[in-house]
C-alpha cells in the first residue's frame, strides 16, 4: 500500500456528497451521511486548495489525518508541471481548528516556493 502522506491524493477525493447549500429538500436526507470526523478532515484539505487559489486542474494535493488525541495533521504538496522538485509542507493542530491547520499548511507551501509552481499554466 502507498503511504498517503507521501503519495498524496487530490484534496477531498471521494469523501463528500455535495448539494446546493439552499436545497433543504436534498440536504435534509443527506445530513445523516455526514460523519463529523470526516467533515473535519474535509475542511482542512479544502482550505489548503482554497488558499492556493487552486481547483481541479491545479497540480496540488492534500491529505489530512486525525489521531486519537484529536490532533489533525495536514500533509500537502504542489508539483512542478515541468517535472522539477515538489514543494511539500505539513502542519498539525487541534480538530476544532482544522481549517486553520489547513491554512497554515498552504502558507507553508507558499513560503517554500509553491507560488512559482502555481503560476505555470498547464498545456
Amino acid at each position: 500500500m502507498l503511504d498517503p502522506t507521501m503519495w498524496l491524493p487530490a484534496a477531498s477525493a471521494g469523501i463528500v456528497v455535495e448539494h446546493r447549500a439552499d436545497d433543504t429538500v436534498t440536504g435534509g436526507p443527506l445530513a445523516p451521511l455526514t460523519h463529523p470526523a470526516t467533515r473535519t478532515l474535509l475542511d482542512a484539505e479544502r482550505v489548503v486548495l482554497a488558499e492556493l487559489e487552486g481547483g481541479c486542474r491545479t497540480a496540488a494535493s492534500a491529505h489530512a489525518t486525525l489521531d486519537d488525541t484529536g490532533c489533525v495533521t495536514v500533509h500537502a504538496a504542489v508539483l512542478d508541471p515541468a517535472g522539477g522538485p515538489t514543494v511539500r509542507a505539513e502542519a498539525s493542530g487541534p480538530a476544532e481548528r482544522a481549517a486553520e491547520t489547513g491554512r497554515k499548511t498552504a502558507l507553508a507551501l507558499l513560503d517554500a516556493g509553491a507560488a512559482r509552481l502555481l503560476a505555470v499554466t498547464p498545456e
